[in-house]
C-alpha cells in the first residue's frame, strides 16, 4: 500500500518574524527618538514663536482704573502724566514690555523708555506712564522682548494750554438758551435724541470741531452736521445730536464718539442704545 505524507501546515499564529524586521523596528525606534529629541530642543529654543504673550494696541489717556480707561485723548499739557495703555490677551512670567517715546519735532531730542515686567496674571488692560517735559509732538512705540509689536503705536501732542475742549457730556435734552446738558445719561432708547454737549475753551475763528461715530466698533459714514467751524473767539458751548424716533429709530448697540479739535483727537465719549 502506498501512502503519502503531506507536509504539515505551520501554525500561522506562531510564524516567526524574520530577524531583519526586528532590526528595522529598532532603527525606526531610534530615528523616532532622535526626531522627538530634536523637536523638543527646537521648540525649547524657539518657544517665543508659539508661547509668546499676545499684546496688542496702544492708546493714550489720563488714567486707568481697574481696567477702565479714563479720559482717552491725544492732547496733554506739559508735566501732565500720560498713561500709555495696551491690551494683554495672554502672558508668561519673565517677558518684558518696553514702550519707547520720542519727540517727532525737528530740533528736539526728547527720548524715554518705560518698562513693564509681565506676570502670569497680567491679562487685560495694562499701562505705563510718561510725563512729557516740553511742548511738541510725540510718538510712542511698543516692544515685546525688544521686538516691535505690529500696529502698536500711538501719537500725541503736548500743548501749553492743553486741550481746548472740555465738559463733554451725553444727555437726552439741552437748554436751548445756554446749550448746557439736561438729563445727563449714558444709556438711551432708539426713539431718543442723543445730545453730546461740549465747552470749547479759548476758541479762535475758523477753529474746527469734528465728531466721528462708531457703533459696535464699526465707523459710521460722516455727514456735514458732524463738523462745526467756529465763527468767533472765546469760550463757547455747543452740541452734536443724533435724532431718533418712531419712524427712524437709532440703531441699537455700543456707541463710541471721538471728537477732533483742529484734527487733534481730544476726547472719546461712550454710550449705549438699547431696546
Amino acid at each position: 500500500m502506498h501512502s503519502e505524507i503531506f507536509p504539515r501546515t505551520p501554525d500561522l499564529s506562531a510564524t516567526a518574524v524574520p530577524a531583519r524586521h526586528n532590526k528595522r523596528r529598532i532603527v525606526l525606534g531610534v530615528l523616532l527618538t532622535l526626531i522627538i529629541v530634536i523637536a523638543v530642543g527646537w521648540l525649547t529654543a524657539n518657544q517665543e514663536l508659539f508661547f509668546s504673550p499676545q499684546i496688542s494696541g496702544l492708546i493714550t489717556a489720563r488714567g486707568l482704573d481697574e481696567g477702565v480707561v479714563i479720559g482717552e485723548t491725544q492732547v496733554f499739557r506739559p508735566g501732565e502724566e500720560v498713561f500709555l495703555i495696551f491690551d494683554v490677551n495672554s502672558t508668561r512670567d519673565g517677558q518684558v514690555i518696553s514702550i519707547r517715546v520720542r519727540s517727532t519735532d525737528e530740533g528736539t531730542n526728547t527720548r524715554a523708555l518705560m518698562l513693564y515686567n509681565l506676570q502670569q496674571e497680567d491679562v487685560g488692560k495694562r499701562s505705563v506712564t510718561f510725563t512729557p517735559p516740553n511742548e511738541g509732538n510725540y510718538q510712542a512705540t511698543l516692544f515685546l522682548n525688544d521686538r516691535q509689536v505690529e500696529h502698536a503705536q500711538a501719537t500725541f501732542k503736548v500743548m501749553k494750554d492743553g486741550p481746548r475742549l472740555e465738559e463733554i457730556i451725553t444727555a437726552r435734552a439741552v437748554d436751548e438758551a445756554t446749550y448746557r446738558p439736561l438729563h445727563s445719561v449714558a444709556t438711551f432708547d432708539p426713539a431718543d435724541t442723543i445730545y453730546i454737549t461740549y465747552r470749547a475753551v479759548n476758541a479762535q475763528p475758523d477753529d474746527t470741531l469734528r465728531i466721528e461715530y462708531a457703533i459696535n466698533d464699526m465707523v459710521q459714514p460722516s455727514d456735514p452736521y458732524d463738523t462745526t467751524v467756529f465763527s468767533e473767539a472765546g469760550n463757547l458751548r455747543g452740541y452734536f445730536s443724533l435724532q431718533g424716533g418712531a419712524d427712524q429709530p437709532l440703531a441699537t448697540g455700543h456707541y463710541r464718539a471721538r471728537l477732533f479739535y483742529n484734527d487733534d483727537m481730544i476726547a472719546v465719549v461712550a454710550f449705549d442704545v438699547v431696546e
